[in-house]
């Protein structure tokens, strides 16, 4: 998938899927992807300001702890993140299949 930039540097697409927590939770994008070779997941939720993001590679060593494993979310990663899964749905909208919905775009 194309790279991404961002103020911190340009991100892969690893994988992304939609999910919704219950019948009536707020929706939102599980993202994986790489940032000067981490791993990071975000979680994109459909509010327009709420984008979380944690580094997968410092749960190891420092867990979720504020200050060390912490990120600007919308800020740094929203942009990006959103127009990921815009290009993605556009595929999907071309009759292609998306990674949001479990399977690699072909070609």
């Amino acid at each position: 998938m194309t790279p991404y930039n961002t103020p911190l540097g340009k991100i892969t697409i690893e994988s992304m899927q939609y999910h919704r927590n219950g019948a009536r939770g707020a929706g939102f994008t599980a993202i994986l992807f790489r940032l000067k070779g981490k791993r990071f997941m975000a979680s994109v939720f459909e509010y327009a300001g709420h984008c979380a993001v944690v580094c997968l590679d410092a749960i190891k060593d420092h867990g979720v702890t504020r200050g060390v494993n912490s990120w600007r979310g919308e800020d740094d990663f929203g942009p990006a993140l959103r127009q990921a899964i815009a290009d993605d749905v556009a595929e999907y909208d071309a009759g292609r299949v998306s990674l949001r919905f479990g399977q690699r775009v072909a070609g």
